[in-house]
């Protein structure tokens, strides 16, 4: 039997084009178990970004917003143990899809809109060949939920690429342009689901371009690079953790955590373990959001010497083994249930790939994530510092409650 090829292509992106007329300010409000959902959500991408701790990648950065809005449209047309192993992914276990639809419909309708500074859009669009047969609820949900647009398209020739890849291209400043091959558009192609996160800010307090120079940077294998640092001098919160049994011992913390907040409702935070500490060995053992939160509760406003690297990075990434480590399994073999996509046809998930892209200045910081999904039919005080002068992790995310919207680890700044 031939093998049937169909698509989807979910991305998640950061786009920098301004609105003319700025869209009217709205506040993100989350019920008591939206909260614990949006906890677990980013502990999700936590553990996803812990797989890569000691890959051989120095510089990891994923979207855990991009491939769970990802994930949880492609739970729309899931059934069964394929559904709940997407949700037990994803940290949605105790959810229905039906909340987890209306978690994200809130998402979808605030994160855009939450100022009127920062440079941020979610998109979502489908498109369906006219052989496809998608069940109505799958379709119907994705336009409720996350506000996609559907469009009827020949997916049975190569040309369809380049509907899909200027579409990405266009949702993210062409920061990431290609997302999908012309070998991937054929007789047997059906449809492709994307969703594209925008997100661009500007920093609170801006770094000087003249105060930019190079400066040491000391890898994980004791090596010392030089590459470009930033330096300012302004108010930052600054927050400590100490490992409890150890403390009597230590002198300086085991990590230090600095909120570097944008123009408006978003932040990035830096954690920076001790020297004494692998980043690697901390981020695969020690941290995690209960510790985030703890760190975060220990921040306090002061005078501080800030030098930062300068930077630009992309990663490509076949999410698969990642997903399988943490429970995602029968979607990618002949087990998967995908009969809400479309109840005619047997489908399984073949591909799932990650390509995202992080830039940070003196400006600001913007950054891309698309995420593709291909499937196949079964048959196929005084002023301190904080030098961040090391290994390091990194995280944006939104203000009110602290939505990861992008996670990296840094291990050198220069590649």
């Amino acid at each position: 039997m031939k093998t049937k090829l169909f698509i989807i292509t979910l991305a998640a992106t950061m786009f920098a084009a301004c609105s003319p007329t700025p869209e009217p300010i709205q506040e993100l409000q989350l019920t008591e178990e939206e909260q614990i959902l949006n906890n677990q959500q980013s502990q999700a991408g936590l553990d996803l970004l812990r797989l890569h701790a000691y890959t051989d990648e120095e510089n990891v950065i994923i979207s855990p917003l991009s491939i769970n809005i990802a994930s949880a449209m492609l739970a729309n047309g899931a059934e069964n143990v394929t559904l709940e192993q997407i949700l037990n992914t994803i940290g949605a276990e105790d959810y229905s899809i039906d909340e987890l639809n209306s978690y994200y419909s809130k998402l979808m309708k605030a994160l855009p809109h939450l100022d009127q500074t920062t440079d941020m859009r979610i998109s979502n669009g489908i498109w369906l060949d006219d052989d496809l047969h998608p069940v109505e609820n799958f379709v119907e949900a994705n336009k409720r939920s996350y506000q996609a647009t559907v469009d009827i398209i020949d997916l049975n020739t190569p040309a369809a690429a380049k509907v899909i890849n200027d579409w990405a291209s266009l949702n993210t400043n062409k920061l990431i342009e290609k997302v999908v091959e012309e070998s991937m558009f054929n007789d047997y192609t059906r449809f492709v689901l994307a969703n594209a996160i925008y997100f661009k800010g500007m920093w609170q307090s801006e770094f000087k371009k003249a105060n930019t120079s190079k400066g040491d940077f000391h890898l994980a294998d004791g090596t010392t690079i030089q590459t470009d640092m930033m330096h300012q001098t302004a108010k930052f919160k600054v927050g400590e953790y100490w490992n409890v049994s150890e403390t009597d011992y230590k002198t300086n913390p085991d990590a230090r955590m600095l909120r570097m907040p944008f123009k408006g409702e978003f932040y990035m935070d830096i954690i920076l373990p001790a020297r004494s500490i692998c980043c690697a060995d901390f981020l695969d053992h020690i941290f995690n959001m209960e510790l985030m939160e703890t760190m975060e509760k220990s921040l306090m406003e002061e005078e501080v010497t800030v030098q930062m690297p300068k930077f630009t990075l992309k990663n490509h990434f076949d999410l698969i083994p990642d997903l399988k480590a943490l429970g995602m399994v029968d979607v990618f073999t002949d087990a998967a249930d995908l009969s809400g996509i479309d109840s005619t046809r047997d489908l399984k998930v073949q591909h799932f790939l990650h390509d995202t892209y992080l830039e940070v200045n003196e400006k600001g910081a913007k950054a891309a994530a698309v995420t593709t999904i291909i499937g196949v039919d079964k048959a196929a005080g005084p002023a301190q510092d904080f030098i961040i002068d090391r290994p390091f992790l990194l995280f944006i995310r939104e203000a009110k409650y602290g939505t990861i919207l992008f996670a990296a680890k840094i291990g050198n700044p220069t590649k």
